[in-house]
């Protein structure tokens, strides 16, 4: 459980370029972030905004889609 801070570790390598999405429980995208081969694999977020709940952090890089599940609480 989180109050809106967590770190994502992504992958060392992507096949190719690569979206990371933020997903709440019906499946609807809060936000999106396309990554490239470049981007930084130790992310820090800050969702201030969030209500309490479950979401889903999807990435998807053109292999199988891989999703974590984060619980947001007050």
């Amino acid at each position: 459980p989180s109050q809106g801070n967590f770190q994502v570790k992504l992958p060392e390598r992507f096949s190719q370029d690569a979206v990371l999405q933020l997903l709440d429980s019906q499946g609807r995208e809060i936000w999106e972030m396309k990554l490239t081969s470049s981007s930084p694999t130790n992310m820090t977020f800050t969702e201030k905004e969030l209500v309490s709940g479950i979401y889903f952090l999807k990435l998807q890089d053109g292999l199988q889609p891989l999703m974590q599940r984060i619980v947001i609480y007050d």
